[in-house]
C-alpha cells in the first residue's frame, strides 16, 4: 500500500511539474506576442488611423491587425498574399495609366511631369 501511495504522489508531482512548465511556456509565449504587438500592431493601428484623420476605432484596428498577425504567425499567409496581389495590380494599373498619359500628351512639361511620377 505504501508503494502505491508513493507512486501516486510521484505521478501527481510529475503532472503538476508539467502543468507548471506549460504555464511558463504559455507566459513566455504571451510575453513574446505582447512584444510583437507593442512594436508592430499598435504602431500600425495608429498609423492607419492617422491616414484616416483619426476617424477610425483604434481598438477595432488593433483587434483586426492582431488577428491578421496571429494568422501569419500560425502559418496562414493567404491574407498577405491577397493583399500583395491586389497592391501589385493597383501599381501596375497606375504605371500603365502614367505611361499612356505621358505618351498621349503633346506638351513637354506635362510629359515630364508624368514621366517623373513613374
Amino acid at each position: 500500500m505504501a508503494k502505491s501511495t508513493r507512486k501516486i504522489k510521484n505521478e501527481q508531482e510529475v503532472s503538476s511539474k508539467s502543468e507548471e512548465e506549460a504555464a511558463i511556456e504559455n507566459d513566455n509565449w504571451t510575453i513574446e506576442r505582447t512584444k510583437r504587438y507593442s512594436s508592430n500592431v499598435i504602431s500600425s493601428a495608429f498609423a492607419i488611423n492617422l491616414f484616416h484623420n483619426h476617424k477610425l476605432d483604434i481598438n477595432t484596428l488593433i483587434d483586426d491587425l492582431s488577428e491578421k498577425v496571429d494568422k501569419v504567425i500560425d502559418g496562414d499567409i493567404r491574407g498577405i498574399e491577397s493583399m500583395l496581389v491586389t497592391q501589385a495590380k493597383v501599381l501596375d494599373s497606375m504605371f500603365k495609366n502614367m505611361i499612356l498619359n505621358a505618351t498621349n500628351t503633346t506638351h513637354l512639361i506635362q510629359m515630364q511631369t508624368f514621366l517623373k511620377l513613374l
